[in-house]
């Protein structure tokens, strides 16, 4: 029996490309920052590579395919990656959705504040890395090319606030070296990671209504051009030269409603707020806070509207609404701040 893959002791990294796509060398070097390979922990994580086959007719009369009409093309992947809502780390990767970054602050503890970039340079590519431990080896993904299409953030009662990435990339292959370790980046002391316990002045508020969220959960995703799976230029497929047969040209699909907002909130039945501002098509603000001083992280200025809401009644139970949100980026005030002790992403973007 061969080397069995366990699930502990993985490591997921991730570094800016430089140039979109661009071939990872076995020892990393990062296109802003310092050069360290960046990692989190994470809950779990799907990746799906992908190979197109070309199935062509043979040209020798047959009317069946044989095995060598079955020709490997063009090739991409997704991943998604799952962890819990960490205090120190997320910054690159929110730099990533939005595209723009303003830092401030001379020292630690720094402010950085992630809102769409509109203009050059639209949100940038990794290079990602997973470490699969075997029971003698190790075998290493790389990944590069890859855009965030998407980040769901998840508050539940009695649950640790979670993050859920979904990644959009060009080409992966299996390394034969194995390269840097990612350096994992957790505070001094004290929890790496939010819990929802950590709030100052109010709870979570969809348009000044704060009563008895039991959950909400919001999305922020990346509208890309809609032709990305066909943005492929002719090529070779040999590894590692991979550059003309991958996914390219991961853009968004406007400069103007380039990103949108969903969210869910969920609540034991208080009153009929949130179906009168459904009913009236009013607006309705998105606010939330998580603040222990050093750390924040401040998701707000989402200005919406309530698309639907639903009731479910039980007999003998409790009433509970469902509020579903929506916004498109319309103004600079979209945005989500984070304060942590990494003087990177530094201002970047416009």
């Amino acid at each position: 029996m061969g080397d069995v893959a366990f699930g502990r002791n993985r490591t997921f990294g991730y570094l800016v490309e430089g140039t979109a796509g661009s071939y990872v060398a076995a020892n990393y070097n990062e296109a802003f920052g310092s050069p360290t390979l960046k990692g989190l922990y994470f809950l779990e994580a799907e990746f799906v590579p992908n190979i197109e086959i070309m199935k062509e007719q043979s040209m020798s009369g047959r009317p069946e395919l044989i095995t060598a009409d079955l020709v490997q093309g063009i090739r991409n992947y997704t991943l998604r990656v799952k962890m819990k809502l960490p205090k120190e780390g997320l910054g690159w990767l929110l730099f990533g959705l939005f595209g723009k970054v303003v830092t401030t602050g001379a020292a630690s503890p720094y402010t950085h504040t992630f809102s769409p970039s509109l203009t050059s340079p639209y949100p940038p590519s990794f290079k990602l890395q997973f470490r699969e431990p075997l029971n003698t080896t190790q075998a290493q993904w790389q990944l590069r090319g890859a855009k965030i299409k998407s980040m769901l953030f998840e508050f539940t009662n009695n649950r640790m606030p979670t993050v859920t990435i979904d990644f959009i990339g060009g080409s992966f292959e299996l390394a034969a070296a194995l390269g840097d370790i990612p350096t994992i980046l957790v505070p001094a002391s004290g929890n790496p990671f939010w819990v929802n316990a950590d709030r100052i002045s109010t709870e979570p508020n969809l348009q000044g209504e704060v009563a008895d969220f039991s959950s909400y959960s919001f999305t922020i995703e990346n509208i890309f051009a809609e032709d990305i799976d066909d943005s492929y230029s002719i090529g070779i497929s040999t590894p590692p030269f991979l550059e003309a047969n991958e996914r390219k040209r991961l853009e968004r699909a406007s400069t103007e409603e380039c990103i949108k907002f969903t969210g869910t909130f969920k609540r034991i039945w208080p009153n009929a707020n949130l179906y009168t501002l459904w009913q009236a098509n009013s607006v309705a603000d998105f606010a939330d806070e998580l603040d222990e001083g050093i750390y924040q992280f401040l998701p707000y200025s989402y200005t919406g509207r309530i698309v639907k809401v639903s009731h479910v009644e039980k007999g003998m139970g409790l009433i509970e609404e469902t509020a579903d949100w929506e916004a498109l980026y319309a103004n600079p005030g979209y945005r989500i701040a984070i304060k942590d002790t990494q003087a990177t992403p530094a201002t970047e973007g416009t």
